[in-house]
């Protein structure tokens, strides 16, 4: 099982700093909403976790404070005391199922079309996650 640290290192893989600092210069698009499912009574992000963490990053920038090189971390800190949005609280979908957000993050991910396509890696996890629940 992934840990949030680890998925943190994994997501700042894919460029999550540059998005930081696009969102503290242009804000949160209100488009780019989280997909969102409810499972043991806990909201879990089921799409939208480098936007999630690009926000988190901005507003608690020590999270990652080990994981940044010191002229990036510096960066972020200057970026993150100058943001002008509110970033608490982001637009969100709460589906019903998780096989519901599956079939939306399928369209987007894997196709590619409307939003970023995964890596590979993230792919493969798709699809290993999906083979293991039949």
């Amino acid at each position: 099982k992934i840990t949030e640290n680890g998925a943190m290192k994994e997501l700042l893989k894919e460029n999550v700093f540059e998005l930081s600092k696009d969102i503290a210069q242009g804000g949160f698009l209100a488009a780019s909403t989280l997909m969102v499912v409810e499972e043991a009574g806990k909201k879990i992000v089921v799409d939208g976790n480098r936007r999630l963490l690009a926000i988190k990053i901005l507003r608690e920038p020590d999270i990652v404070k080990s994981l940044f090189q010191k002229n990036d971390f510096e960066q972020l800190i200057s970026i993150s005391k100058n943001l002008d949005e509110d970033l608490s609280l982001l637009p969100g979908v709460l589906y019903p199922t998780r096989k519901e957000a599956e079939k939306e993050m399928a369209k987007m991910h894997l196709a590619g079309i409307a939003v970023r396509q995964w890596i590979l890696i993230r792919q493969c996890r798709y699809f290993q996650k999906r083979l293991s629940n039949m």
